[in-house]
């Protein structure tokens, strides 16, 4: 544990603190001086189910290895951002970091220094969050879509028809499996994410995405390390797109590569069959989307 740079991390953020949004009382130190932020008392108050003098012993380095989720009930209430989070951790866990975002809905910021990598990319690239909504993303992306591009790429791709019709060829094979299985990988990591639950209700609401998101053959579904796919371009036109994703761990935002190859599309090898189980696959049996 490094000790002096916990504290000062800790005492900070208090200091930033107003008790009178916590239920405490205005106080004044002496000579009528106001105290700043929460007191150590106070943050013991807070911790309900943690033993008294706890908070003060983490502040001054006194606990080895406070347990995790202690760390997180402080950060809840010093609302720290997940980059104090994180170096709350590495301070009092000798360099550990948080697995998971505290909240996996919360929308992360998006650094200048990101940007200026999409902004280096000549093909298309865009940051998203765990959800699919776009972040950020650079000049070529938009020109992908026909229209103006989607804030949740995820959503665009497996839940409207007109895309999964004539924008993503051979979307059973290619594109619904991988995307889905993202998805149901996403939600099993983060169950209590508001997005992800309300994106897979839609998704087993609609009969095309049902078939496969329920098939059990879908947990054995893994994007390829050239994971590549059919795409009808908006300014290109038809050719194949990588699809390349990469988990940043800073701030839990994934950057998503598509470098675009005009020409000739094709089902690549390994493409989806699915288990042949449900009710709800004998819907794709006569599905040929217009164009193809």
């Amino acid at each position: 544990m490094t000790t002096s740079g916990l504290q000062e991390l800790l005492a900070y953020h208090r200091s930033l603190i107003d008790p009178t949004e916590y239920g405490f009382e205005a106080k004044s130190g002496g000579r009528g001086r106001p105290v700043e932020g929460l007191r150590q008392g106070q943050m013991d108050q807070l911790l309900v189910r943690w033993p008294a003098g706890m908070y003060g012993r983490l502040e001054r380095g006194k606990i080895a290895c406070p347990p995790t989720e202690f760390l997180d009930d402080v950060a809840r209430i010093l609302r720290l951002s997940e980059q104090k989070r994180k170096k709350v951790w590495q301070l009092a866990l000798d360099g550990a970091v948080p697995p998971h975002p505290l909240d996996p809905d919360a929308a992360p910021d998006v650094s200048l220094g990101w940007q200026r990598v999409l902004d280096g990319f000549s093909h298309m690239a865009c940051i998203t969050d765990l959800a699919g909504n776009v972040l950020a993303h650079n000049e070529a992306f938009p020109r992908m879509f026909p229209g103006q591009a989607p804030t949740n790429i995820l959503e665009w791709a497996v839940l409207t028809d007109v895309v999964r019709r004539d924008w993503l060829p051979h979307w059973k094979e290619c594109w619904g499996p991988l995307e889905l299985a993202q998805l149901r990988a996403r939600l099993r990591q983060y169950p209590t994410s508001t997005h992800l639950l309300d994106l897979a209700a839609r998704v087993k609401a609609d009969p095309f995405t049902r078939a496969i998101y329920t098939d059990p053959a879908l947990d054995l579904v893994e994007p390829e390390g050239d994971d590549c796919r059919p795409l009808r371009h908006a300014q290109l036109g038809e050719g194949m797109v990588t699809v390349c994703s990469s988990n940043l761990p800073d701030d839990h935002l994934i950057l998503v590569n598509l470098p675009f190859q005009p020409g000739p599309m094709h089902v690549p090898e390994n493409s989806w069959t699915g288990s042949g189980s449900g009710a709800d696959n004998d819907l794709y049996a006569g599905w040929s989307p217009t164009g193809w």
